[in-house]
């Protein structure tokens, strides 16, 4: 059976993965998984040609994701407290350890509700970081830090992890040769690799018990301190300090980086952009690499970052209520593009360079429009 996968932007070449998958996927997958999209699909291509009720759908579509972010984000806060900002703890703590990544608090909720007591530390992975933000989960002392990077990096770092892992949504990476960790590897929900253990419901006491199995861990310090929870509420709380920054002329524009850095070298977009971002640390790396510690500073001043990419709702928050004193527009950076909440001022045109010839003069410049 032949592949040919380009249903993500991570496929190999820009174009498609025809031996293996970048994410580790078989033919057999790939093909399995086309049969599922190609059939959601196939009663709508023979249909509908209208370019502008295409539009509408399309818009449509974006309007109820909105909607559905707004209804999670109320669920989280009804369910786990509102979040603040918190310091997280990047290295191990001695004694027995599991690690949550994913995005599902309701898994992690019971992990720590399960495993308290019983001399095991937990700790979260990738997107699951924005957890030790929120009063509910933090409330347990065993929830001790956020342990690797970027997803792609889970191989060596899952190799690496002394204790049971659990993968509650996505970003999970199938095992090769060369991993050794499938007997302490479990998955739920949706996910799932081979060799691994699935768990169909929240007892997770198979997984405790690998936890306790294993030798504890040694004790060891992290390279950074990271800071997660600036929810839209906490920012609307300090929105008196950032009009008067605005005011001032201490804050002059808005930056929201809502993506991610891909896997392959090269594809480091959002961390060129975080970089050249004023009053930025200067080693930023979001997603490709966790950040050294920020310097301190005011925090009207300081770039506010929202609790991960899935959730985009603190900038959409700040545009609502974003003062008349503030001439400039809300740049939104997502997926490589420059949207603009309202455009800016017009740039004034320079007049293109005539050719000449060598040995004659240089025409006069006509003046530049005001």
């Amino acid at each position: 059976m032949g592949m040919f996968c380009y249903q993500c932007e991570q496929t190999a070449g820009g174009t498609g993965c025809t031996k293996i998958g970048v994410c580790g996927k078989n033919e057999d997958v790939a093909a399995l998984q086309d049969t599922l999209i190609f059939g959601l699909f196939s009663t709508l291509t023979n249909v509908n040609f209208n370019l502008a009720r295409h539009i509408d759908l399309v818009l449509k579509c974006g309007e109820m994701n909105l909607r559905v972010m707004e209804l999670l984000d109320k669920a989280h806060i009804d369910r786990f407290g509102q979040p603040a900002p918190a310091q997280v703890f990047t290295g191990l703590r001695k004694g027995h350890a599991i690690l949550v990544t994913g995005h599902d608090f309701l898994d992690l909720e019971e992990i720590l509700k399960q495993s308290e007591g019983k001399g095991i530390n937990v700790y979260t992975h990738g997107e699951m970081l924005p957890a030790h933000a929120y009063p509910a989960l933090k409330k347990y002392p065993h929830l001790v830090g956020n342990y690797g990077t970027a997803w792609q990096n889970q191989r060596q770092e899952f190799e690496q992890f002394p204790g049971a892992i659990v993968v509650t949504t996505n970003c999970v990476m199938p095992l090769t040769a060369n991993q050794t960790y499938g007997d302490r590897i479990f998955t739920r929900g949706v996910t799932g690799i081979e060799g691994s253990t699935h768990i169909e419901d929240r007892d997770f006491s198979a997984v405790i018990a690998k936890a306790l199995a294993i030798p504890a861990a040694e004790e060891k310090d992290g390279d950074y301190t990271l800071t997660t929870g600036f929810h839209h509420n906490f920012i609307l709380s300090v929105a008196d300090k950032i009009v008067d920054a605005v005011k001032a002329g201490k804050i002059k524009r808005f930056f929201l980086i809502g993506g991610c850095d891909g896997a392959k070298p090269g594809r480091n977009y959002y961390t060129e952009l975080a970089q050249q971002i004023p009053l930025q640390p200067p080693r930023l790396r979001r997603h490709r690499r966790h950040p050294p510690p920020p310097r301190h500073r005011p925090v009207q001043q300081r770039l506010l970052r929202h609790p991960g990419r899935r959730r985009p709702r603190p900038g959409i928050q700040m545009r609502r209520q974003r003062p008349a004193a503030h001439p400039r527009p809300l740049l939104v950076r997502t997926k490589s593009r420059r949207h603009l909440a309202h455009p800016p001022p017009p740039r004034r045109q320079k007049h293109p360079r005539r050719s000449h010839r060598p040995g004659l003069h240089h025409p006069r410049r006509l003046q530049s429009p005001q």
